[in-house]
C-alpha cells in the first residue's frame, strides 16, 4: 500500500524582472567587427522576428565583414555588410534561381 500524498505549504518569490532568462545589457565594441555582427543580428531578431533564420547562430569569420541569411526559399539570401571601406553598412539581396 502507497502512502497518502502529504501537502506541503511553501512560499517562495519570484522576482518581478524575472522572465525565464537571465537579462544581460550588453556593451558592444563598435571597433571589433565581430560585436557589430553581434550587434546587428539583436537588431534584426527585434525587427524580423518571422524570419527564422536570423534566430539561427552564425558563426563569425573574423576576416569578412558579411553576414549571410537564407531567405527562406532555395536560391534567395541576404547579406549584411557590417562595415565597408567607407564605414557604411549595406544590404545585399542575392537571387540566384526561381
Amino acid at each position: 500500500m502507497c502512502p497518502p500524498l502529504e501537502l506541503f505549504d511553501v512560499y517562495s518569490q519570484v522576482p518581478s524582472t524575472h522572465t525565464g532568462r537571465a537579462i544581460a545589457v550588453t556593451d558592444y565594441n563598435f571597433e571589433r567587427v565581430e560585436e557589430v555582427k553581434q550587434y546587428i543580428l539583436v537588431k534584426l531578431r527585434d525587427h524580423v522576428p518571422y524570419l527564422t533564420n536570423v534566430w539561427k547562430a552564425k558563426k563569425h569569420n573574423s576576416y569578412d565583414c558579411q553576414i549571410s541569411i537564407g531567405g527562406g526559399r532555395s536560391g534567395v539570401n541576404f547579406r549584411v555588410s557590417t562595415r565597408n571601406k567607407y564605414g557604411l553598412t549595406s544590404i545585399q539581396e542575392k537571387v540566384t534561381e526561381l
